[in-house]
């Protein structure tokens, strides 16, 4: 007989082998992730064998789960028995038994990795090897508590030899010892208190600090970390570095050829002096403006080597002098002396009590830079003048000050040199005046407002007019007509005058073919003046040829006058464009001849044709048998080379009587004209 089938309802017992499956896979994967985190050989061995029985468990659950019960694996089961049918839920128990364990072990830190047994000894060699190694200091120290268990030192343990070198002691001597009895350094550069700070903080220190031993500082990085109940010091001397990023900052701020501050640190400090003169009533500050006194003719004539030790020369008596001021101030070394550029000195007298007596300190600087300055040989005297500025005027920018001081040394050039000058209102309102007077001129030149007028040039000897001398104009809006005095300089200085040179010769050319053609008269001449930038300009004989071309007059009816001062202070680049003006058939003429050299020699080395007197050598303050005898002596030596003169200026009829006496070929001035217009020049003629 059959026994009865063992078993509990079909669709229980296949939701019961689910849930247990579904328990044995989600072993498996917590398994299979925790063993990637296992260190320890014995946890992983538990885990693997977990996992492997899980697997197994699994297995045999889903064969319960896939083959019909009919099939031969079932039935056999089902007659081995109650045991045989729990064996899956065995092996899967088991498993999970395993992982669960293993998990829980590593969950206690069983995957802290297995150690072998510490060896003192070899870590202390370990730690020796590494700072022998270093080329930086380095140092542990142990930390030496009171009864309170408060830090009050740490006792000194290794020493590595760069360490020793560093501190000039060795290590026996240093090892054990405490470290403020060898380093007392620590306790007067804070360093002993910021160790302390390490140890209980556990936080790292770093710094830089500069040290001084035996006289001498030094700069060394720190850097303290903590080791055990000490530290672990690191150090290393970087006072190369230091003093590399010293003379960088220096550089910054200071003159290279002088060593003076530079405009940086100047208007640095001058903005700091006019925030204090702000918020200070009984503050008081001054700015000096020196500018050296033909300081470009040494550089000329002596070279700039000459030049940069006079400049350095300056600048000691400079320091010497300013500190030596004695203006009763709270601070008399923060006064400030610095060089601008070339030859150009400013001084800030900070904190001054009295503004008044900036111009003493003025006279001392003068008398100071008086003596002759000796270098390589050469006895070279540096006058200055200076341009001064105090803080009545309530400035807000550093950069005003100085503008306004520059200002009033133009004014001190201006009134002599070697002298000092006070800035006031005034000066700037001219400055404004003459940059608006630029702008005007420019606008003029461009918009080619200039006229031309004529003066009549007459032979004292026929009464006739030969020629005529074209003199530019400027219609200003509101200053009505300008004479040439009034900007001519002015133009030259902004490169201007060679533009409005042109125009005028042009126009002159082309109203002396209309003056040919209207009176027939081939003898007629035009004069028109060269400025030294005209006569410097590479163009000049290209557009002079351009413009005879265009006006058909010839260059020998084109008389051009260069000051004789031109000239002079430049004779090589002068005398060949005057010679290939000469060549092209231009007329040359010596102009303001009397005012400059008047030699027979500077007559005689260039190519001119006529000579024109200055006749500011019969102003009034002359007696007139002066006058008549320097007049004949000049008309004399001119006739000498056989060349004409033109005297200029003629204002009254004795003057005539005596230039005609003296043998002068030609006059000119208001007694015979005013300059008039082109048409007016037709009916003189």
């Amino acid at each position: 007989m059959s026994s009865p089938e063992i078993g509990i309802p079909n669709y229980l017992g296949i939701a019961l082998a689910v849930g247990f499956l579904v328990v044995l896979l989600a072993a498996i994967a917590l398994g299979a992730r925790q063993i990637r985190h296992v260190r320890s050989s014995q946890l992983k061995w538990i885990l693997l064998t977990g996992i492997q029985l899980l697997l197994l468990g699994a297995l045999l659950t889903v064969v319960e789960l896939m083959v019909p019960s009919e099939h031969v694996m079932r039935v056999r089961l089902r007659e081995a028995g109650v045991i045989m049918a729990l064996i899956p839920v065995a092996i899967g128990a088991l498993g999970l038994l395993l992982v669960m364990a293993g998990i829980l072990s590593t969950a206690r830190g069983g995957s802290e990795p297995e150690r072998p047994p510490s060896d003192p000894e070899s870590n202390m060699e370990l730690v020796r090897s590494i700072m022998n190694s270093s080329l930086h200091g380095m140092m542990t120290l142990r930390a030496i508590r009171d009864a309170a268990k408060n830090i009050v030192d740490f006792e000194i343990d290794l020493v590595n030899p760069a360490a020793q070198e560093i501190i000039g002691q060795p290590a026996s001597v240093m090892s054990g010892a405490r470290a403020l009895d060898k380093l007392p350094c620590l306790a007067e550069s804070g360093l002993l208190g910021h160790g302390i700070a390490v140890v209980e903080t556990k936080l790292p220190f770093r710094k830089e600090i500069p040290l001084t031993s035996a006289n001498q500082e030094r700069w060394y990085q720190f850097v303290v970390v903590r080791h055990l109940d000490g530290l672990v010091a690191t150090f290393a001397d970087i006072t190369d570095r230091k003093q590399a990023e010293e003379k960088l900052r220096l550089a910054a701020r200071h003159d290279a050829l002088t060593g003076l501050p530079n405009r940086a640190m100047f208007l640095e400090r001058l903005g700091q002096a006019i925030h204090r003169s702000q918020h200070i009533p009984e503050y008081h500050f001054a700015v000096l403006f020196l500018d050296f006194d033909r300081f470009k003719l040494v550089n000329d004539s002596l070279g700039h080597d000459i030049g940069d030790q006079l400049l350095i020369s300056i600048a000691d008596r400079l320091s010497a002098n300013i500190r030596a001021v004695d203006l009763q101030t709270r601070q008399s070394a923060s006064h400030l002396p610095a060089r601008l550029g070339g030859d150009e000195f400013v001084i800030l007298l900070d904190g001054i009590r009295e503004t008044n007596n900036v111009v003493i300190v003025g006279e001392r600087l003068q008398e100071a830079l008086a003596p002759p300055h000796h270098i390589a040989g050469h006895q070279i005297t540096a006058t200055a003048s200076i341009g001064i500025v105090t803080s009545e005027g309530k400035y807000t920018r550093a950069e005003d000050v100085v503008r306004d001081a520059d200002i009033a040394m133009y004014h001190a050039k201006g009134a002599g040199k070697a002298r000092q000058v006070v800035f006031d209102a005034d000066m700037h309102a001219a400055v404004m005046e003459q940059a608006t007077l630029e702008q005007e001129l420019r606008d003029a030149v461009e918009r080619r407002v200039f006229i031309v007028e004529y003066q009549p040039i007459v032979s004292l000897k026929s009464g006739r007019i030969a020629g005529f001398e074209a003199l530019i104009r400027w219609p200003h809006g509101q200053r009505g007509i300008l004479l040439p005095i009034s900007f001519l300089s002015f133009a030259e200085e902004l490169g201007l005058i060679v533009e409005m040179g042109e125009s005028v010769l042009r126009t002159a050319c082309g109203a002396l073919r209309k003056w040919m053609d209207q009176t027939g008269n081939s003898d007629l001449f035009v004069s028109v003046n060269l400025s030294r930038r005209e006569l410097m300009d590479p163009h000049l004989t290209s557009r002079l040829e351009r413009i005879i071309s265009e006006t058909g007059v010839k260059p020998g009816s084109v008389h051009l006058e260069i000051a004789e001062s031109i000239c002079m202070n430049c004779p090589n680049e002068a005398d060949p464009v005057l010679r290939s003006l000469k060549d092209l058939g231009f007329v040359l003429v010596m102009d303001d001849f009397g005012t400059g050299h008047s030699s027979l020699g500077s007559l005689d080395k260039f190519p001119f044709d006529i000579v024109k007197i200055d006749q500011c050598i019969g102003s009034r303050d002359r007696q007139w048998r002066q006058f008549v005898a320097i007049t004949k002596s000049m008309v004399e030596l001119v006739h000498t080379l056989d060349m004409p003169v033109v005297a200029e200026g003629i204002e009254t009829q004795d003057q005539v009587n005596m230039l005609q006496k003296v043998d002068c070929d030609f006059g000119q001035g208001w007694l015979f004209s005013k300059a008039v217009s082109e048409q007016q020049a037709g009916q003189l003629l």
